[in-house]
């Protein structure tokens, strides 16, 4: 009778033991975050963490707000400035192109002569300012008309290499004083290097 009931417990549990196992879950040795499976610790990545590329600085010009010039009222010059005394290009200027191209015609009018030989009224015109005038002495021709034409086109081309070099003068002689800003300041060169198929060149630059 024990005997018996000890086979039906063997046998019973024998039934139970398969579901039992089944309820419980199997560890999965591929899968390391399984905390059942000890020989795979579970691992956390960490992203890199980059710090931004520093950008070159741009350098940003920054155009001066001040005048370029001032006028001088007879002060020191205020801060940033220097004082300037410089000639009167308004007068100079026009006085060189004024003289050379009045003399340059009269060179033109010497070279275009008529005459087989220039004549020495007409050599005159080599001569600056007073060249006109004497070569307006002479008639060249029996016109009357003709004549008074070349007196007064010969006195123009006097009067005006006379005031040419007059307000050439001036403008050289009669200088200005102004306020300069600092960084305007007047510079000069002078560069000299070798040319390519020889020879030496010359090189002049400046800020007035």
């Amino acid at each position: 009778m024990r005997a018996t009931a000890g086979l039906c417990a063997v046998a019973l549990a024998l039934a139970l033991a398969p579901s039992s196992a089944a309820a419980v879950p199997a560890a999965n040795p591929a899968n390391p975050a399984n905390p059942a499976n000890p020989a795979n610790p579970a691992t956390t990545t960490v992203a890199p963490v980059t710090s931004p590329v520093p950008q070159p600085a741009t350098a940003t010009s920054i155009a001066p707000t001040t005048p370029r010039i001032l006028p001088y009222d007879g002060a020191p010059p205020p801060n940033g400035y220097r004082l300037q005394d410089t000639s009167r290009r308004g007068m100079w200027v026009p006085g060189v192109i004024l003289f050379g191209v009045s003399y340059g015609i009269a060179l033109v009018d010497l070279a275009t002569a008529v005459d087989p030989a220039p004549s020495a009224e007409e050599l005159w015109l080599l001569v600056p300012m007073a060249g006109p005038f004497v070569t307006r002495t002479r008639c060249y021709t029996s016109s009357a008309t003709w004549c008074a034409f070349t007196r007064s086109y010969f006195t123009v081309l006097g009067i005006s290499q006379i005031v040419g070099v007059g307000l050439s003068a001036a403008g050289f002689a009669w200088r200005k004083k102004r306020f300069v800003r600092n960084d305007l300041a007047r510079t000069f060169s002078i560069s000299a290097g070798r040319k390519p198929g020889g020879g030496v060149q010359l090189g002049v630059g400046g800020r007035f």
